[in-house]
């Protein structure tokens, strides 16, 4: 596998537990951390919620590291309900401005699916039900426009995504989140936290051994 790795997540609380796993770590961008991990050289990467920080900081961070690959990781919610919470998944298909984009590589020995990038968030199971009729299983909001990026710098750059349920999209807690009370928002990153501790780090630092 690659030995160079550019690893991109949206939030601190779901880079911060791979972060804390770097040896050597030193400062590449103000988005991103390079160092070692498990043998390999990696760049990990917070770009900001949502696609245009994504493919921004995305960018940045392949002009400034040569990355063999590169991997959107992060939270995402479910478009059906086969698919629970904590549960991880490395993405073949993606969907994007209700369009097929792309289809890549699975990671790791994870179960594959199909995710749909949005730019806002999904709050009503009629939005839900529309993207699930693409063909998507999951919805974030990064995957396709760290694609774009790391297309726009090379075509035959290797794009992986391995991303973890965290809710069912469209369902009443993104009702609650989208209402903004400091502590139901807080609750949703303390989860968020916890399945990129004990679920999606483990599921990332084992698809970039194999």
């Amino acid at each position: 596998m690659a030995q160079r790795w550019l690893i991109v997540g949206a939030m601190g609380v779901e880079t911060a537990p791979l972060l804390a796993c770097l040896s050597g770590s030193r400062v590449l961008t103000r988005r991103t951390l390079v160092g070692q991990l498990d043998g390999q050289e990696v760049a990990i990467t917070t770009c900001g919620v949502g696609p245009d920080a994504a493919k921004k900081a995305t960018a940045a961070s392949l002009t400034a590291f040569h990355a063999d690959a590169v991997i959107s990781v992060g939270t995402a919610g479910a478009l059906v309900d086969t698919l629970a919470r904590g549960s991880v998944h490395s993405i073949g298909r993606v969907f994007y401005r209700g369009a097929l984009v792309d289809e890549l590589q699975p990671l790791g020995g994870l179960p594959a699916t199909s995710v749909c990038t949005v730019a806002e968030g999904v709050w009503t199971s009629e939005r839900r039900n529309r993207l699930a009729a693409l063909g998507a299983e999951l919805v974030e909001m990064e995957l396709a426009a760290v694609l774009e990026a790391a297309r726009a710098h090379s075509p035959t750059l290797p794009v992986h995504g391995i991303k973890v349920v965290s809710d069912a999209a469209g369902g009443e807690e993104d009702a609650v989140v989208r209402a903004a009370r400091p502590d139901r928002i807080a609750r949703f990153k303390i989860r968020a936290l916890g399945l990129a501790t004990t679920k999606l780090t483990p599921a990332i630092r084992a698809a970039i051994k194999a």
